[in-house]
């Protein structure tokens, strides 16, 4: 619902919504945000490398390094282990009184 007096400079359709959006100065602020990211990364095979490289070196030592998992499955089963234990150590009243 509009309000009075807006419905004839209200956008109805998709098409329109777009256009104003585009035309106002945040729809400027995005194109020129998005120009100047494709101007920094799009085309650019360095920084493909380099992204490729910092992910490779991110891998753990003893996980295979093609494995698009950062660290093994052993690895994944003692950090959600100790989280656990942390969580429980945080609030153990609630785990020694029990609610009846």
């Amino acid at each position: 619902m509009l309000r009075p007096r807006f419905e004839a400079i209200a956008p109805r359709s998709a098409d329109e919504f777009a256009k104003s959006f585009l035309d106002s100065p945040a729809g400027e602020a995005n194109v020129a945000d998005i120009d100047s990211f494709r101007d920094e990364f799009v085309g650019k095979p360095e920084r493909a490398l380099a992204y490729e490289q910092s992910a490779h070196a991110d891998h753990a030592s003893t996980s295979n390094k093609r494995s698009p998992y950062m660290i093994s499955l052993p690895m994944q089963f003692r950090a959600i282990a100790r989280r656990r234990v942390q969580i429980v150590k945080g609030d153990i009243g609630t785990h020694i009184v029990v609610p009846m």
